[in-house]
């Protein structure tokens, strides 16, 4: 169970395969090692109580190279939504959301938001801010202070999985009207 505050969900995929689902507190990654509990776990259609000669003994060390058994994990999917354009007001704040995103397993992926600076105005001060944003916490992000004027912001997100897998980079585009700021 490691760090985790709910014991683990256990099942018999098949007759040699335990599968032990994990809660996301769990702290498991690649090079973990992983101990069963000496004398409770036996064969699945084993009826001789534990502690007996079947019963399970060892520990298994989770490969570095292959966390998802031997095949291929899963790259993330980054999933950007908000709003495509931005008013010329003063007050106006650009929200962005990818929240959608999928694939960071049992764990919360890390969100890492950048402007392309071959296509955005202001790009750097706008990604110095950027920066700062960096980690689980950022699936959504909110930017006041734009610069004023015609401008277009081409935003990036790429996510990364706790196992270090990050998606391919995904963009929107975000225009800022240059008119003149509505009056009463």
């Amino acid at each position: 169970r490691g760090d985790g505050t709910s014991e683990p969900l256990c099942y018999w995929q098949t007759d040699s395969t335990l599968v032990a689902n994990l809660d996301y507190q769990t702290q498991l990654m690649p090079g973990s090692t992983v101990t069963l509990l000496s004398g409770v776990i036996h064969p699945a259609r084993s009826v001789s109580p534990c502690p007996g000669p079947l019963c399970a003994q060892g520990s298994a060390t989770i490969d570095i190279d292959f966390p998802c058994g031997g095949v291929a994990c899963a790259l993330p999917v980054a999933v950007v939504s908000g709003s495509q354009q931005i008013s010329a007001c003063p007050s106006e704040v650009l929200h962005l959301d990818a929240s959608d995103s999928t694939g960071g397993g049992i764990k919360p992926l890390a969100y890492a938001w950048r402007v392309d600076p071959m296509r955005s105005d202001f790009a750097n001060e706008i990604n110095a801010r950027l920066e700062l944003l960096d980690g689980e916490d950022a699936f959504a992000i909110a930017l006041g202070d734009l610069p004023l004027g015609d401008s277009q912001f081409v935003l990036l997100v790429r996510v990364t999985s706790f196992l270090g897998l990050a998606s391919e980079l995904a963009e929107f585009v975000v225009t800022r009207s240059g008119g003149a700021e509505p009056s009463l």
